[in-house]
């Protein structure tokens, strides 16, 4: 294989539009400009250290497409994305409930940095 076409590939990918090319090696193509120099590099970081595989439950289909359609709906402008977020964990958590994953007297409350949906702030 000529893993100069594959370079070139995955750079174009990159460069015209795409997210990511599932090689490790994408992350690291310096010749992409535009708003992604040096975003792959922050990105892989991101995964390794902070980001842990969605939820593996029963529902995940669900889950995935509560998700997707509240990041879409604030990606195309129809909800700001403090709006698209706090549907999103409402929905997740009725879900989570439904499911039986948590108990229904449990509020839905965000940690305690961040403010709650009512807009008091969650305790320590």
């Amino acid at each position: 294989m000529n893993t100069g076409v594959i370079y070139d590939e995955m750079k174009d990918y990159l460069e015209f539009g795409g997210t990511n090319t599932g090689r490790l090696s994408g992350y690291f193509i310096p010749e992409t400009t535009g708003y992604r120099v040096g975003r792959y590099p922050i990105e892989l970081e991101m995964y390794r250290e902070h980001i842990r595989r969605r939820p593996a439950i029963a529902e995940e289909v669900e889950y995935e497409i509560i998700v997707g359609t509240e990041v879409q709906q604030a990606f195309i402008g129809a909800k700001t994305p403090k709006q698209a977020l706090d549907d999103a964990a409402k929905a997740l958590y009725e879900l989570m409930v439904r499911g039986g994953y948590i108990p229904e007297d449990q509020p839905l409350v965000w940690p305690s940095k961040y403010v709650n949906p009512d807009g008091t702030k969650a305790s320590e």
